[in-house]
C-alpha cells in the first residue's frame, strides 16, 4: 500500500472527475464555488467605486486596501469548506473505511482531498492576487501569498472535520469558519501585543500586507513565522481529526 500513488496523473484525474460530479449534483456546493469567484471579480471591477463611495460617506481613503485581504482569503475558506464537507460525507458514508483496503489507503485518499483544495486555492490566488492587491507587489510575494492561502484551504477542511461529527454539524460550523476572513484585520492593531493573535493563520496575511503603521518584526521573520504557523496549525489539526487512526 503506497499512499503517494494517488498523485499519479491517471488516478488523480479519475478522483478529480468523481469529485467534480459529486459537487455538481449539490447546488449548495456549486453556489459556494460560484460565490468564491464572483466576489473576487466584483471587487476588482468596482474597487475604485467602493473607495470613492466610502470616502464620500466617511472621509476614509483606500478602505479597499484592507478589504483586499478578506477577498483573497474568502475563496480558500469556501474551497476548504467544500473539501472538508466531502470528507465528512466520506466519513459518514463509510468511504474512509472502505479505502483502507485499496492500494492508496486512507492516508492517500485524505491526502488527495487536502492537496486538491490546496492546489485550487493556490492557483486561484496566483491569478487573482495581482488584480486584487495591485501592481505594488512582486511575483515572489504573490507566490508566497498563494502558498499561504492554499494552506488556509487545508486548515479550513481540517477544522471542519475536527469539530463536526456529521454533516449537519458541519453546516452549522460553516458560519463560524467564514468569520476567519476577518482575521487579517487583526494586524491593524498597533503595538507588539497584536502578536498574541499569531497562532491564527489568517492574521499573517494582514501582517504581510503591513496593515499596521507600527511594524514589530523584520520582514524576513514575518515570512518565516507565517509559513511555520500555517504548516504547524495544519499538522496539529490533522492529528486532532483522528483521520490517521480511523
Amino acid at each position: 500500500m503506497n499512499p503517494f500513488t494517488v498523485f499519479r496523473p491517471k488516478r488523480f484525474a479519475a478522483l478529480f472527475a468523481a469529485d467534480t460530479s459529486n459537487v455538481g449534483r449539490d447546488p449548495v456546493m456549486v453556489a459556494v464555488l460560484v460565490f468564491a469567484i464572483a466576489q473576487t471579480v466584483a471587487f476588482v471591477l468596482w474597487r475604485a467605486d467602493i473607495d470613492r463611495l466610502v470616502f464620500d460617506w466617511t472621509g476614509l481613503a483606500d478602505v479597499t486596501g484592507f478589504v483586499a485581504a478578506m477577498v483573497l482569503v474568502m475563496p480558500a475558506l469556501l474551497i476548504g469548506w467544500v473539501g472538508g464537507f466531502l470528507l465528512l460525507e466520506d466519513r459518514d458514508d463509510g468511504t474512509l473505511l472502505a479505502v483502507q483496503v485499496t492500494p492508496i489507503g486512507k492516508t492517500g485518499y485524505v491526502g488527495y482531498r487536502l492537496m486538491l483544495g490546496f492546489m485550487v486555492s493556490a492557483a486561484f490566488t496566483l491569478v487573482a492576487a495581482p488584480f486584487v492587491l495591485g501592481p505594488d507587489f512582486g511575483w515572489a510575494f504573490v507566490a508566497f501569498m498563494a502558498l499561504l492561502i492554499g494552506l488556509q484551504s487545508t486548515v479550513t477542511a481540517l477544522v471542519l472535520v475536527a469539530l463536526a461529527s456529521n454533516r449537519v454539524e458541519g453546516l452549522a460550523i460553516t458560519k463560524l469558519l467564514n468569520m476567519a476572513a476577518l482575521f487579517p484585520l487583526l494586524a491593524i492593531i498597533p503595538g507588539p501585543w497584536r502578536l498574541v493573535f499569531g497562532l491564527i493563520p489568517q492574521f499573517w496575511i494582514g501582517e504581510l500586507l503591513e496593515f499596521s503603521a507600527q511594524p514589530v518584526l523584520p520582514a524576513a521573520m514575518i515570512w518565516i513565522l507565517a509559513l511555520a504557523i500555517h504548516l504547524g496549525v495544519a499538522g496539529a489539526l490533522f492529528h486532532l481529526t483522528g483521520l490517521r487512526r480511523e
